[in-house]
């Protein structure tokens, strides 16, 4: 697989920031596999970059957690255990609970409108199986329901919160079953967040958050049988 960051919407910022971007894309998407070797020559020749970028990239990732140095021995993308995405999706629930219940307070008629243009685009996406596309589009609408929440603390926890969440996803929520679910529970969101119900709009983030949760730990399971 060639990565190429100029096709990925970077051009206009620093050749530096590109190659985190790109490295760190394919990391999320499931491009880079947990555990899979980063090698700092190969990259900078996929690339068409010197190493230094791409050793300052990955040094960035190990940061993120994304990312294991091992000395002596290279990087390689990191793996994760039951209990990583465990503790990253109950901290995920209490974050987006808060935030949905503030959206239902808060959010403009142009913003709940966002939410269901950007669902819509999920299920143009799910005609075409284009999973990437919905991935990305589902990550949007997370993001816009807490911008919708009036609360920059929030935000910016969410936004160290969705590296984590979003490999997780990626690996293990894939069906097409899976994301009809999913475009359905965000119908209902926006619904309630649309009728000002915040005690309604919690409920269904958090049997939203359970079903995701559920899918992911159970995929897990499997793979050690």
């Amino acid at each position: 697989m060639r990565l190429e960051f100029e096709k990925n919407g970077y051009e206009s910022i620093s050749l530096r920031d590109s190659v985190y971007l790109t490295i760190r894309e394919a990391i999320l998407n499931g491009k880079y596999p947990p555990n899979k070797r980063l090698r700092e020559i190969p990259l900078a020749e996929e690339l068409g970059v010197s190493r230094t970028p791409v050793r300052e990239a990955i040094k960035r990732l190990a940061e993120e957690h994304l990312v294991v140095i091992m000395p002596k021995c290279g990087a390689k993308v990191a793996d994760y255990s039951d209990k990583d995405v465990a503790d990253a999706l109950a901290v995920r629930l209490v974050i987006e609970n808060m935030a949905v219940k503030l959206a239902a307070r808060y959010m403009t008629k142009d913003q709940v409108i966002e939410l269901r243009d950007i669902n819509n685009e999920m299920e143009e996406a799910l005609k075409d199986k284009a999973l990437a596309k919905i991935t990305e589009a589902d990550k949007r609408f997370h993001s816009s329901i807490c911008a919708g929440a009036n609360n920059q603390v929030l935000q910016k926890t969410m936004a160290m919160l969705d590296a984590e969440v979003l490999r997780y996803r990626v690996d293990y929520i894939k069906g097409i079953e899976d994301y009809m679910q999913l475009i359905k529970e965000h119908k209902e969101l926006i619904d309630a967040i649309d009728a000002r119900d915040e005690e309604k709009a919690e409920e269904l983030m958090s049997r939203h958050i359970e079903n995701q949760k559920k899918k992911v730990l159970e995929a897990l399971e499997s793979e050690k049988e």
